[in-house]
């Protein structure tokens, strides 16, 4: 049975449950106490948030600084490797794939598939 509990307020003192202001509510979790030394879990995070504390970005969502609002990261489902990205909302693309969102093919590539963009194999011209 868990112990629903309010998440504290920013106060000077120590936080029993920081959410850091994206949540209303925590839960005592054992298991996170024995790894990290606080096992406050929040729940229900807001703002695309994620982590114990919603001290993160959800999947794919990025943030440049760290009290930014979550953005979404918007990743090509085809040319990208996974909905994740980096800071700057970059994501992680296929082979012979570019582009922020990976959606377009790189010279010398073409058509965009699951597996990434097709290298051009007609001869060069001399």
């Amino acid at each position: 049975l868990a112990l629903l509990l309010p998440a504290a307020r920013a106060t000077s003192r120590r936080e029993v449950c920081d959410c850091n202001g994206k949540s209303g509510q925590c839960v005592f979790d054992p298991e996170l106490r024995r790894q990290t030394g606080n096992g406050f879990r929040c729940l229900n995070c807001n703002d695309h948030t994620d982590g114990p504390r919603c001290e993160r970005c959800q999947d794919g969502f990025y943030r440049q600084r760290e009290r930014d609002r979550c953005l979404p990261c918007n990743c090509h489902t085809k040319g990208s490797l996974s909905a994740r990205c980096d800071s700057s909302g970059r994501c992680s693309c296929k082979p012979g794939v570019t582009g922020d969102r990976c959606d377009r093919c790189l010279p010398g590539f073409h058509s965009l598939t699951d597996a990434g963009c097709t290298r051009d194999q007609r001869p060069l011209d001399s």
